[in-house]
């Protein structure tokens, strides 16, 4: 636990976009797909106000670096 939480302090970032592209990445690194998590991402983006093409080009910028703290935390 102490580990995540420097990892959260050194690579949290207070933008609703890397947050959630952090649990997409995440996601999609997992063996385990979970039913719904598309919609729910959806309506989550809908919720925030980001335009899905924004997001979608937003994660594949920045996929390499979310993939490595997503490894780093243990996701």
């Amino acid at each position: 636990m102490e580990q995540m939480d420097e990892l959260f302090r050194r690579h949290f970032q207070f933008d609703p976009m890397y947050s959630l592209a952090l649990l997409k990445v995440s996601h999609d690194l997992s063996s385990s797909k979970h039913q719904g998590f598309k919609e729910i991402l959806e309506d989550t983006l809908t919720d925030f106000r980001i335009d899905q093409r924004a997001f979608e080009r937003y994660v594949d910028k920045h996929r390499d670096d979310l993939t490595l703290t997503c490894r780093q935390m243990g996701l």
